[in-house]
């Protein structure tokens, strides 16, 4: 047995806790949630207000101390809810991750969606799919997005990987160019994304210097705006057992393998990502309360904004629930956490797959290469499954009908006042309604 570890849980052959897939735990049961998540909110917001003072660091040790309690105890109970035939791990140096082992791998799952986390079959297609697009050679690459949730059965319109690749590696430009130029049958580069504004895109076919021909001077030039970019994220057209042809996108980050939560950790939380690992070790930590804070923070606040901007765009409110929906897992609030999972099985998830999916067809149909008409092809077909018998005679795999669009609308304008709802409570749950950043102290 590892030194770091438990062992596996032992589970009784029934539940403990009864368990559908789109809620764990009665929130009876966790009732200490929101005061634990409150707290990590308030020491986020005195420390992004520079007001840090003794009797706050003080306090902030404890609850460090606290939350690794707290974590692992979560850890630890949640893991004996998930079905038997699921080989569970207990990480002693990883509080809060509920770690999976998929054959020889190992998946470190954030504690609150465990229990709505894909497996078997499911999971090893996408761990099949993150080997496939994995960049470093000593890197971890970690599922994220909407991919967590996909233990409630509902669709997704893509599938979202960070990788975190060590900062002292500097074939990573050379590496990620070979891994988008490579003539996958089952995962085809076609974008790349430098820069937070997209100021520098590039799509299918690609231009010499990306198989490092052509011009010197306009190769290394590449490879620089590689290395310094303050955003790296590859797309590739996917081909997923069960999901159909989709987009997965790979955002690299380079990560100081000896000071693990700074530089370009910053640019992702650890709460929302699913280290897959052949070691029993995970890159970030899931413990720290003052990313926990931030976290939660994020989760509100860019939910509430989707909520805004659903107005003019209704595909912005399934973001926004997806969103809402992590906030409430995290506080245990069961009812909430349903409420949420109905809406997005109803109809909003599998509206959001199909316009992304259409998004996906007019970006890719008109590369004129074999391999992507033959991608094109697959997706049309995704696109009737996710259409169903009700738009069989649809022809235009670059938008939604008229019919689906007016339906969109519908679930928006459904789905938005209930969403905010649950924010405000959050809100008020969370003292994030009255926080005054000048007077956090």
């Amino acid at each position: 047995m590892d030194d770091d570890k438990v062992g596996p849980v032992r589970r009784p052959a029934h539940r403990v806790w009864p368990s559908t897939g789109d809620s764990s735990v009665d929130t009876d049961n966790f009732g200490f949630m929101p005061d634990v998540v409150s707290r990590c909110v308030r020491h986020h917001l005195i420390d992004r207000a520079g007001q840090t003072r003794a009797k706050h660091a003080m306090d902030y040790d404890d609850l460090v101390k606290s939350v690794s309690w707290v974590w692992r105890f979560l850890s630890t109970a949640i893991s004996a809810t998930l079905p038997v035939d699921i080989a569970v791990d207990v990480e002693v140096n990883h509080p809060g991750y509920v770690v999976v082992r998929a054959g020889e791998l190992r998946v470190f799952i954030p504690f609150f969606v465990a229990s709505i986390f894909p497996h078997g079959a499911l999971l090893a297609a996408i761990g099949k799919l993150a080997k496939q697009i994995r960049v470093g050679t000593d890197s971890v690459i970690c599922i994220s997005g909407s991919a967590c949730q996909l233990g409630l059965g509902v669709q997704v319109a893509d599938l979202d990987f960070c990788e975190y690749v060590p900062q002292a590696d500097r074939e990573v430009p050379e590496r990620l160019l070979k891994k988008l130029c490579e003539e996958s049958t089952e995962a085809l580069g076609f974008r790349l994304t430098l820069g937070e504004g997209k100021d520098k895109e590039w799509l299918r076919p690609w231009p010499d210097c990306f198989s490092g021909d052509g011009n010197a001077a306009e190769v290394s030039e590449l490879r620089n705006a590689v290395l310094d970019a303050s955003f790296r994220q590859c797309g590739f057209v996917a081909d997923v057992s069960s999901l159909g042809v989709l987009e997965a996108t790979n955002v690299v980050l380079l990560l100081d393998y000896a000071h693990r939560e700074f530089a370009e950790a910053s640019r992702s939380f650890a709460a929302q990502e699913v280290p897959i690992a052949e070691a029993c070790w995970a890159p970030r930590d899931l413990g720290s309360p003052l990313a926990l804070g931030e976290y939660i923070v994020w989760l509100i606040g860019s939910a509430s904004t989707l909520c805004d901007e659903s107005k003019t765009n209704p595909r912005a409110v399934v973001k926004a629930a997806r969103r809402t929906l992590s906030a409430t897992r995290l506080l245990f609030w069961k009812k909430q956490a349903d409420t949420l999972s109905a809406m997005l099985r109803e109809d909003a998830a599998r509206l959001a797959a199909l316009l992304d999916r259409c998004q996906l067809h007019a970006a890719i149909s008109t590369i004129n290469e074999p391999g992507m008409q033959s991608r094109s092809a697959k997706l049309r077909d995704s696109i009737d499954r996710l259409r169903g018998s009700a738009a069989v005679d649809a022809d235009d795999y670059s938008a939604l009908t008229a019919e689906e669009a007016r339906r969109f609308s519908a679930v928006r304008d459904a789905a938005r006042p209930v969403i905010e709802d649950i924010l405000h409570d959050l809100k008020a749950a969370l003292g994030l309604d009255l926080v005054d950043l000048g007077s956090a102290a």
